[in-house]
């Protein structure tokens, strides 16, 4: 089920209980390409409902990639397939904007219309997402021609100039080779070019470089950074790995349990990080003279919503019955986090400041 709030009049959603104010009050409004505003995702079966994304917004401007950061679980790919109207089977709730038409509750055929061509995805594993029994060639040319009016001979050559493109050796034969004849690093770089055939306006990469060694990593970074460089190309880029965000996004969105934690400049959060799951992520890193922080106990189960703040159990830096009891406002604007110490109301005399440059 898509999402069907897309009444201009309702640009600004009801947060969810114990948020506060809408997280995109007051946002840049026309100058963001993709919006995704309150999103929520569920899924039922046997009776049981799993709680994937729980009122999640943020904005990506013309040109600029967002990392979107977090454990395994947390609802990265899910929030990736929602978008496109991928979630087969889900509930799905919010409001979905590129650039500024709602795209939340178009009928299937003019969705299928956006993706590919106004929206791209790279998805996680290459090997699974390419069809083992087609030739490489079909499957980019079947793209071209159902999106572009061109001949066979012309969607052809599109799909040799777009292997090209990705420094593929030899591009003309592999278009008669088959998926499995190629690297890990081969097929990746086969799925981007796929996923640019129609030069979309926004690209989602699901782990681009997940099972890569580190120099094809080195390599499919490049290809993006390029992307950016020569298309301003607009990117959300998911991963696990927090170098590759310091190295390629602009800004970075830290998920847990589906909710936003917090979001800012790439740069401000990793040499200021604020909320204590950033800490602990950022500890992980060999930066320089961060404490490390050991994260104990499980995430919360996927069945349950958590009255209060999803991470507490695990929270180095629990404050008390407030963070067990009551879901913490999204606070901010440019950097954004999602925690009681920086809630005056909550915290009170004990409020943590924002530093200076927010």
């Amino acid at each position: 089920m898509r999402p069907v709030s897309c009444d201009r009049r309702h640009a600004t959603p009801t947060s969810a209980p114990g948020q506060g104010g809408g997280p995109l009050n007051e946002l840049r409004g026309a100058s963001m390409l993709l919006e995704v505003n309150n999103l929520s995702v569920q899924f039922t079966s046997h009776k049981k409902t799993v709680h994937a994304v729980n009122g999640l917004s943020f904005a990506v401007s013309k040109g600029q990639v967002l990392a979107m950061v977090g454990e395994s679980g947390c609802g990265k790919t899910v929030t990736c397939l929602s978008i496109l109207g991928l979630n087969a089977g889900a509930t799905v709730s919010g409001k979905i904007s590129l650039d500024g038409t709602c795209i939340s509750n178009l009928p299937e055929n003019e969705l299928r219309s956006f993706r590919g061509r106004r929206i791209a995805m790279v998805f996680q594993d290459p090997s699974s997402s390419l069809n083992p029994v087609t030739r490489i060639g079909k499957q980019l040319t079947e793209v071209i021609r159902y999106h572009r009016r061109v001949s066979k001979q012309e969607a052809t050559k599109i799909a040799i100039d777009a292997l090209r493109e990705m420094s593929i050796p030899a591009p003309e034969e592999k278009l008669n080779q088959y998926p499995h004849e190629q690297s890990g690093g081969t097929n990746q770089r086969i799925m981007i070019a796929m996923a640019l055939l129609c030069n979309p306006d926004v690209l989602l990469a699901d782990e681009p470089t997940a099972s890569l060694d580190a120099t094809v990593q080195k390599q499919i970074l490049q290809v993006f950074g390029r992307l950016r460089e020569q298309r301003n190309m607009t990117i959300v880029f998911v991963t696990h790995n927090l170098g590759l965000v310091h190295s390629i996004a602009d800004r970075v969105l830290i998920l847990y349990h589906g909710m936003l934690m917090e979001e800012g400049d790439t740069s401000r959060v990793f040499r200021d990080p604020l909320h204590p799951y950033t800490k602990a992520l950022l500890s992980a890193i060999p930066l320089g003279g961060r404490d490390e922080v050991v994260v104990t106990g499980e995430p919360p189960s996927p069945f349950e919503l958590p009255t209060g703040c999803p991470y507490a159990q695990r929270c180095q830096e629990h404050m008390g019955i407030a963070c067990d009891n009551t879901r913490p406002r999204i606070l901010g604007h440019e950097q954004k986090i999602s925690c009681h110490w920086f809630d005056r109301a909550v915290a009170g005399e004990g409020a943590r400041e924002w530093p200076s440059e927010h």
